[in-house]
């Protein structure tokens, strides 16, 4: 027995991981992506600016930005999402305190035109300028 395999995680996002026989090496980096089902067809580009942000945010913790919706989904009546103006982003890979420090950050980041709240599951991004 003994350790077969050697990850080193960068503060960038970049996971690389070695085989201690050095027969094989892998690097990981995070990557954005949406979510199979999660509908996109009419996202406004204030919102993929917002998604391209998180996806900076969400690198530094070492983990994937998912989109799990964007234009569907069940909302409520006057929700932003159906507009092209809404989207969620998944949290379950980040703890607790990554969850609150990503929500601030993305707020901070993407300013007073936009809204960030963090639900049970994942961090609703909207657009809507005051």
């Amino acid at each position: 027995m003994g350790i077969k395999s050697i990850t080193v995680n960068y503060d960038d996002g970049r996971q690389i991981t070695l085989d201690t026989d050095l027969k094989t090496t892998s690097i990981k980096r995070p990557i954005k992506q949406i979510k199979d089902g999660a509908k996109v067809n009419g996202l406004r580009v204030e919102i993929l600016l917002a998604f391209d942000i998180a996806h900076t945010i969400f690198s530094s913790y070492g983990v994937d930005t998912v989109m799990t919706e964007g234009t569907g989904g069940t909302h409520g009546k006057a929700s932003l999402h159906y507009v092209g103006l809404a989207i969620d982003l998944r949290t379950r890979d980040l703890t607790p305190t990554q969850q609150l420090e990503a929500r601030d950050k993305l707020a901070i980041a993407l300013g007073a035109q936009y809204d960030v709240i963090l639900e049970s599951d994942h961090i609703h991004i909207e657009f809507q300028p005051k």
